[in-house]
């Protein structure tokens, strides 16, 4: 036991070596695929190795913050995939890699608060972690691009629109409000043929609560033939339930793909 204490303090900048080589390869996987955000863990990652191979009076601290910034952000990723992809455990290693990674820097840390047992401390934050990361999905929103179609009906009482994401995979809905009816009908692009009208690059802002959704406020779309972009003044929210009736594939309403931190 005092043989590995000795050489302890080597596996938080073993791990954090780790985490970096791990932002590196997500930051490169995703620079082509989504907007770039600033890189707050490779920023903290970097800190804790400077400040504990400079000696710095804090650095242990400084570890610590970066151990349990990871862990949160990463038990974050676990939960998407726990409610949004039923526990892909493949996918979910996006997720509880980097997660053990941390626990791994957490480990070679000798000491977090004074006149109290290690072992309890690393247990404490580890599950605080969890709960953070994985519980804020009892109250998550996102914004959502779908493109949708209002069907032309002789009914002035509802009328159907479809929210698509693929030709296969698309959300059915007949509503009520005539006054969102009327914005599609003056600002979206009218085919010729068949009357229907579309709304293409349409912004949807999502509630959800453990992955299942609660409501859908339909917020914008693109003309792509004017090039200009249309704000709904109706701000029509989709309750999910009566009066709106939804046929069709309704998973379309979640993230494609998790928010990866790095």
């Amino acid at each position: 036991m005092n043989e590995f204490n000795k050489y302890r303090f080597l596996l938080k900048y073993l791990f954090s070596i780790l985490l970096l080589l791990w932002e590196i390869v997500i930051f490169l996987s995703l620079v082509w695929g989504e907007d770039p955000h600033f890189p707050y863990l490779l920023f903290i990652t970097l800190l804790a190795i400077t400040a504990g191979l400079s000696k710095v009076k804090y650095s242990n601290e400084i570890f610590v913050v970066m151990a349990f910034l990871w862990m949160a952000f990463s038990a974050e990723t676990i939960g998407y995939f726990i409610f949004f992809e039923k526990f892909n455990l493949g996918r979910m290693a996006l997720g509880y890699i980097p997660f053990l990674i941390a626990m791994g820097v957490l480990l070679g840390v000798d000491k977090i608060f004074p006149n109290t047992n290690v072992i309890i401390q690393k247990k404490l934050l580890i599950m605080i972690a969890l709960v953070l990361g994985i519980g804020s999905y009892g109250c998550k929103s996102f914004t959502l691009e779908r493109n949708c179609i209002l069907f032309p009906s002789n009914n002035q009482a509802s009328y159907m629109i479809e929210i698509v994401m693929t030709p296969k995979n698309y959300l059915s809905l007949q509503l009520k409000d005539e006054n969102f009816r009327k914005e599609i009908e003056a600002n979206g692009i009218k085919d010729k043929y068949w009357g229907n009208y579309y709304c293409p690059e349409m912004k949807i802002r999502v509630c959800t609560t453990f992955g299942k959704i609660v409501s859908a406020k339909i917020i914008s779309f693109n003309n792509t033939d004017t090039g200009k972009k249309y704000v709904f003044k109706s701000h029509i929210r989709l309750l999910w339930n009566k009066p709106y009736v939804a046929y069709g594939e309704g998973n379309i309403l979640v993230p494609d793909e998790p928010h990866l931190w790095y």
